[in-house]
């Protein structure tokens, strides 16, 4: 198997495993599942994962890597502070870490199903693997552009998981079954919560 085939087979590994986990919980998902539905050999699983503790740590990880990359790129679209004195503006850079959220939704629906379970805490375990790497360089990225950060380093974290992080993961979460209920269309519900997160979360930026 060249490498290119085994990098395919374990995203595919990846990709179904989200799926399930997704569906059915990840204590509720097996191997075996994972295996059928992504029809490879059990043993293949096991050639890049540990065990589904594992797989699920490397999922996440993976998600967390796209997501330094896709603030990085979004960074180097800002120039600075102003960036925020336009609505026109905040909604074109909130409509890029939207589509990011989105194309993870899954993903999002079992960090927080896991989180709320309590036996684990996968923003916590993310947290415990990235910081004092990327995350803090992302941080300090985000200072050289001008925006305003808590200086507090505990009070940041707060304000940007509490105010910021957690209400986009659940907006996407639940943005098609608010959509279906309120009979609008999705792209203006988008709109709606950018409203509404520059109103909040971004205001905190602009002091």
């Amino acid at each position: 198997m060249t490498g290119k085939k085994k990098e395919n087979a374990r995203e595919k590994i990846m990709k179904v495993a989200i799926s399930l986990f997704a569906k059915k919980g990840f204590d509720a998902a097996t191997v075996d599942e994972i295996a059928a539905k992504a029809k490879v050999n059990k043993a293949l699983i096991y050639y890049y994962f540990k065990n589904k503790d594992d797989l699920l740590e490397k999922i996440f990880d993976s998600f967390m890597e796209e997501g330094l990359i896709r603030f990085q790129e979004l960074f180097s679209k800002m120039e600075s502070k102003e960036v925020f004195d336009s609505s026109e503006r905040v909604g074109e850079m909130m409509q890029i870490l939207i589509n990011f959220m989105m194309e993870n939704g899954e993903l999002l629906k079992i960090m927080l199903m896991e989180s709320i379970k309590g036996e684990r805490d996968p923003f916590l375990e993310i947290m415990e693997r990235q910081t004092g790497k990327d995350l803090l360089g992302l941080v300090n990225e985000a200072r050289d552009k001008g925006i305003t950060l808590d200086k507090n380093i505990t009070q940041m974290w707060v304000t940007e998981f509490f105010t910021g992080s957690i209400p986009m993961m659940v907006y996407i979460v639940y943005r098609s079954r608010w959509a279906k209920f309120f009979n609008v269309d999705e792209k203006i519900l988008d709109k709606m919560f950018v409203n509404a997160f520059d109103e909040t979360h971004i205001e905190h930026h602009r002091k």
